[in-house]
């Protein structure tokens, strides 16, 4: 069962790297989708993974969050985000979506210890892992799973950015242009 653990741990490691070093895959075809049928998806993936944490999310009515991408691509970076939060605290876990006319804006909030002002950037560098103070459940990572968000971000002309939640957490925010 170690061994079987430990193999799993190794193959994702692998997959992450292979992915960071392809910058984007430019062999898949963007697409127009629909982020708020992606973050759904996110969520029931969350809500399996950790089934006693509350995990709400917050997608309002008729909100038009249609863009041009990869989801399969989105799905795995608002996954990466949502399972950090879940990772790194004990609380409730949101996930929100807002849209205007030229971006999509999802936030992904925890009440967690929160990330140091100094350490908001770094964050998303490959291989970084902050100190033993942001305590997490379970096994860690290997410090791959925010560069590789930040870089779907990236590859889809989006931007991300961690900021301190009000009354302690983190909220990262990933904001991608909408589809015209």
């Amino acid at each position: 069962q170690r061994m079987g653990s430990e193999s799993a741990r190794l193959n994702s490691l692998v997959n992450d790297m292979m992915q960071l070093a392809r910058k984007g895959s430019a062999d898949v075809d963007p697409e127009v989708f629909d982020v708020a049928d992606v973050i759904a998806d996110v969520v029931d993936d969350l809500r399996s993974a950790y089934p006693g944490r509350v995990i709400d999310c917050v997608v309002p009515n008729g909100v038009e969050s249609h863009i041009v991408g990869v989801p399969g691509q989105v799905h795995q970076a608002v996954l990466n985000l949502g399972a950090n939060a879940c990772g790194y605290s004990d609380g409730e876990v949101h996930i929100s979506l807002v849209a205007d006319a030229t971006c999509v804006e999802l936030s992904v909030v925890d009440h967690g210890p929160g990330i140091d002002e100094a350490d908001r950037e770094r964050i998303f560098r490959p291989f970084v892992r902050l100190d033993a103070s942001r305590t997490r459940t379970g096994t860690g990572g290997a410090g791959l799973g925010l560069a590789l968000t930040n870089q779907i971000a990236a590859s889809h002309h989006g931007t991300i950015r961690v900021d301190a939640t009000p009354g302690g957490g983190a909220t990262v925010t990933m904001r991608l242009p909408r589809s015209v």
